[in-house]
């Protein structure tokens, strides 16, 4: 079903679990390329590295509290206004400025050629492009709220 022909604040609530389970699936991918990079000192020693993952775990926090709120909207069916303002300002919000803050860093990071040599990190732009791309639907998903 395309987005637009939603009708209720269930069908659209749905298609966005829907959304954010493909994203938790995708950053669990990228958390076990992070990890097998952590294998490497080169990794851990590198302040820009330090920074994006600081950043990744609190937007990784904050999108799984995303993903059990709506769940928990889905399955309660308690779609009142308080209930989205909540899941939009106090989840949603935190959880795409910690992204875009952990983007800042990783696009920095892509430069650093001691960094990219390496098998395992060829593999993250590709994953972070992919969670981007459901981020966005998401974003235009909550739209359809229309509040």
């Amino acid at each position: 079903m395309h987005p637009l022909m939603f009708q209720s604040y269930d069908e659209i609530s749905k298609y966005i679990l829907g959304l954010l389970n493909s994203s938790s699936q995708q950053i669990l991918l990228i958390d076990g390329i992070i990890y097998n990079l952590l294998v490497n000192t080169i990794f851990n020693d590198h302040i820009e590295f330090q920074e994006f993952m600081n950043e990744w775990n609190d937007a990784s926090y904050y999108h799984f509290q995303c993903e059990g709120y709506m769940k928990t909207l889905v399955v309660t069916k308690c779609y009142s206004h308080m209930s989205i303002y909540y899941f939009i300002n106090n989840l949603i919000i935190p959880a795409e400025k910690h992204f875009a803050e952990s983007l800042k860093h990783f696009s920095k990071i892509k430069v650093i050629p001691e960094l990219t040599h390496t098998e395992q990190f060829k593999l993250l732009p590709k994953k972070v492009d992919d969670l981007k791309k459901i981020a966005i639907q998401i974003k235009e998903g909550i739209k359809l709220y229309s509040l």
